[in-house]
């Protein structure tokens, strides 16, 4: 439900994940749900629903989990793009100085997982470089 209703409303203006990859790592039962992959479903969450009290909590709560989860070291790029989705949501909903940190903070973990390089290379598995290059415009638009 969360993945449909992202894909259906969020995804049109901010194409970020590939739907396909995502949903063949949701169908695959030997895949497990890693750490970063929960963040990004949280994040989907996040950022398709208002601003209540109710997803105050799981705001903070995932602020604090990607803070956590990028200090351990589980850098991915499913940390970054819910580091994005985060960052969107804080813009969207005016939740100033933290929009501006956010953003930061996805740049310099795109930076150290390599993403920005993804602009110059053409040879590789397509949809990964795409969905890097995504990754990276993103931050580039939160930037502006």
């Amino acid at each position: 439900m969360i993945a449909s209703t992202f894909f259906d409303r969020v995804h049109q203006w901010m194409p970020l994940l590939s739907r396909r990859r995502f949903y063949q790592h949701l169908s695959n039962p030997f895949a497990g749900r890693s750490t970063d992959f929960n963040l990004v479903l949280l994040a989907m969450k996040l950022v398709e629903s208002e601003y209540t009290s109710a997803n105050s909590r799981l705001y903070d709560a995932l602020r604090n989990s990607l803070t956590d989860v990028a200090s351990r070291g589980h850098l991915t790029l499913y940390t970054l793009q819910a580091s994005i989705l985060v960052a969107w949501f804080e813009y969207g909903h005016a939740i100033y100085p933290s929009a501006y940190f956010s953003v930061g903070f996805s740049a310099r973990l795109a930076t150290v997982l390599g993403v920005e390089k993804s602009i110059d290379v053409e040879n590789g598995p397509w949809a990964d470089i795409e969905e890097a290059r995504r990754c990276w415009w993103s931050i580039l638009l939160l930037d502006r």
